[in-house]
């Protein structure tokens, strides 16, 4: 197995606010920071309690973690409910959205037709969410009822979970801006059901493109060698990897670019910056450490970025000189190389 890193760098100018102090009866100063005394207003308005009342108890006595992940557990991330609760609740690890559950992770690209508006016109506001279904569900051939998820591993943009009954195991790594989902299996092989038939406009044994019934494109990538066995609404592969890919079109080259990366998965993210307070400028350095499974070569990976981000990379970007992929939805724009 080889291990290779991949650098870019985004450079950004952030302006910093001014600071100002007031005297709160309800909150306890400790040290340089504080915390409240009193659980935040639920009520926003006329409109009712969203669900929030649930959320304001104490901390969970049981966290969902595995013997990989110690220390204090970060409850501010994208990923946090996987720890508390048994399956988690929506990731927007864009440009998917995934859902834990017992049979494995729900997969659907929230692309901009599928947004939710909630409207109080009294209230004068609007809760605009990211609509989550199912395109499809990543699963375990001999397991359809995991106990639960749990944390395995984590960077600063990606997570692994674990999801285990006796022999059997599954774990699924994805991120932001990480178009591919990786699933590694013990005790059974590879599982997709779709809740209604994709439109299969590839097919290459071990590599199959795909589209559901919406318009959104995937490609499901196994090990050369590891056919895919097509059923109707159900897919199988012997094999105990596979990523599965959203593609921004179904270009045959487009599907070859992201095959090439298919088999490098993400085990390390990192963020590291630099400041320069004298002009405001923030560089920010960001690191992936990939691992190449399963005999294929290693051709490192593809990451997406946000419009904030590849707008401001620095000269001598990934970028430069190379194609530029973008994905629609409600916020997100993303580039892949």
């Amino acid at each position: 197995m080889k291990k290779r890193w991949f650098l870019f760098v985004l450079a950004l100018i952030v302006f910093f606010p001014f600071q100002s102090s007031f005297a709160n009866q309800g909150v306890k100063d400790v040290g340089k920071g504080s915390y409240s005394l009193q659980y935040p207003p639920i009520d926003f308005d006329s409109i009712g309690d969203p669900g929030y009342a649930d959320q304001q108890k104490e901390p969970p006595e049981t966290i969902f973690r595995t013997s990989n992940v110690d220390g204090p557990m970060p409850t501010n991330r994208w990923w946090s409910s996987l720890a508390v609760d048994p399956y988690a609740n929506n990731h927007y690890a864009h440009p998917f959205s995934v859902r834990q559950n017992e049979k494995g992770l729900n997969v659907f690209y929230d692309a901009p037709h599928n947004v939710v508006v909630h409207e109080n016109s009294e209230a004068g506001t609007w809760h605009i969410v990211g609509a989550i279904s199912t395109d499809f569900t990543i699963g375990h051939s001999n397991k359809n009822n995991f106990n639960d998820a749990k944390v395995d591993d984590y960077g600063d943009w990606h997570v692994r979970s674990l999801a285990e009954n006796d022999s059997s195991s599954l774990a699924l790594t994805y991120g932001v801006g990480i178009p591919y989902i990786y699933a590694e299996y013990t005790g059974g092989h590879a599982v997709i059901d779709f809740p209604q038939n994709p439109q299969v406009w590839a097919e290459q044994g071990h590599v199959i493109g795909f589209s559901t019934h919406d318009n959104k494109h995937y490609a499901a990538f196994a090990p050369e060698g590891s056919n895919w066995t097509l059923n109707g609404q159900t897919w199988e592969n012997p094999s105990e990897f596979i990523s599965v890919a959203k593609l921004p079109d179904t270009r045959a080259e487009t599907l070859a670019l992201f095959g090439e990366h298919a088999y490098s998965v993400v085990r390390e993210t990192r963020a590291d910056y630099e400041v320069n307070h004298e002009t405001n400028d923030v560089i920010t350095t960001y690191s992936a450490e990939t691992e190449e499974i399963s005999g294929e070569s290693g051709n490192g990976t593809l990451f997406a970025l946000y419009p904030h981000q590849y707008r401001h990379l620095s000269a001598g970007n990934v970028i430069e000189g190379m194609d530029l992929f973008t994905y629609d939805s409600r916020r997100y724009e993303a580039c892949a190389r």
